[in-house]
């Protein structure tokens, strides 16, 4: 290989940047950290095949063209297909978690998962009308209200937290929903929160 061929981390910097994203646009695009997009871009973090296809996604290009030698071999379409704008909210909302949830429902119900994908967070989640804390609290409200939907709420109360609510805004959202939902569905809330709490990385 010749010194003018760049190397895959050489070629994400330079798509990436091309692109217009700081290191840390893409690192939450992508839903990890900034020492770990500079790991993937120096050399010094390995590049799993799942890495690749997040960070293509992000760049709005195909995994085969972060292999490819030129920039002007790269078409950056417009705007990304609704599959590609749902997998990006995902990966903003749940992180690496979700994606893999996504993955692991595709075994067995691929049809479920694209329905998934496509229609919740391609089309509401990826919409710019509210920032991410505020679809969290709307979703982790609606779901307190359902009732049924502890597993689902766990997930989103552990996102919330992610994406920078705090514990007592939650506990807030839910207590609310007790005027409209009743205390039992609240009270349901509040323990999935509980567990959610205990599971999380984030005080």
């Amino acid at each position: 290989m010749s010194d003018s061929t760049p190397s895959i981390p050489n070629r994400i910097k330079e798509l990436r940047s091309a692109a217009g994203l700081s290191a840390d646009k893409l690192a939450r695009l992508i839903g990890t950290t900034r020492q770990n997009v500079n790991g993937f871009e120096n050399g010094g973090r390995n590049l799993s095949t799942k890495w690749m296809a997040k960070i293509a996604i992000a760049l709005k290009c195909k995994p085969a063209d972060l292999l490819a030698t030129g920039a002007g071999s790269i078409h950056y379409p417009t705007s990304p297909t609704r599959r590609e704008r749902g997998e990006q909210a995902i990966s903003r909302v749940h992180g690496e978690v979700g994606l893999g949830y996504v993955a692991t429902l595709r075994e067995t119900f691929p049809d479920f998962a694209d329905m998934l994908v496509d229609f919740p967070y391609g089309d509401i989640y990826a919409r710019d009308g509210l920032d991410p804390k505020s679809r969290q609290i709307a979703t982790i409200a609606a779901l307190t209200i359902l009732g049924d939907s502890r597993h689902e709420l766990e997930i989103h109360i552990a996102s919330a937290l992610r994406i920078g609510l705090t514990r007592q805004e939650i506990i807030e959202v839910i207590m609310q929903m007790a005027v409209y939902g009743g205390f039992p569905r609240a009270l349901s809330a509040l323990a999935a929160a509980k567990a959610a709490f205990a599971n999380a990385d984030i005080p």
